[in-house]
């Protein structure tokens, strides 16, 4: 039997997720899966979709960290788009392009070689998604400055918990606009 789970309670800027509250399914140890698209606004021309399907573990912050700087899954929401603009990283070596329109990024797809400014562009979403959550600006910051010091791990990592499917489908759907 699924373990459905989806928040009723809270504060949360609900132009920014209008698909308050998030729909998912608990997995297993950390693991989570979405029942429903998942948008956020993260600004008046840029929404940010979380695909229906998408698995994630709303870990670039380690465990060990959490005592200090508060558990990410309790701002989950947040996390979701945060390891989805993570796991597009993934799919970035040859589509460039079709990334960076996709995400509505402007630039020369040779200015994001080294993907640093994509990831501070990612931990910055999150930063902003936290705050349209209502988080306190003392959690917010410590884990956006924990997302900044670990993230780099799983930013680097090839492994991603979702998989290549949705990812590619993705970057199939652009390449033919």
């Amino acid at each position: 039997m699924k373990h459905i789970e989806f928040r009723k309670t809270g504060s949360v800027n609900k132009d920014k997720f209008p698909d308050w509250p998030m729909r998912f399914e608990k997995l297993g140890q950390g693991d989570y899966c979405l029942l429903s698209d998942w948008r956020y606004a993260a600004d008046k021309d840029r929404v940010i979709t979380v695909p229906a399907g998408f698995r994630f573990d709303a870990a670039s912050i380690p465990k060990f960290a959490w005592p200090l700087v508060g558990c990410p899954v309790d701002s989950i929401e947040a996390a979701a788009v945060h390891d989805w603009l993570y796991y597009l990283r993934t799919l970035i070596f040859g589509h460039m392009p079709q990334l960076l329109e996709y995400l509505e990024i402007e630039g020369d797809p040779n200015s994001f070689k080294n993907n640093g400014i994509l990831r501070h562009w990612a931990d910055s979403v999150y930063l902003h998604a936290l705050k349209d959550m209502c988080v306190s600006r003392a959690n917010r910051y410590a884990q956006y400055r924990a997302v900044r010091m670990f993230g780099r791990i799983p930013w680097y990592s090839k492994r991603h918990p979702q998989g290549p499917e949705i990812g590619q489908m993705l970057v199939q759907e652009n390449s033919q606009k």
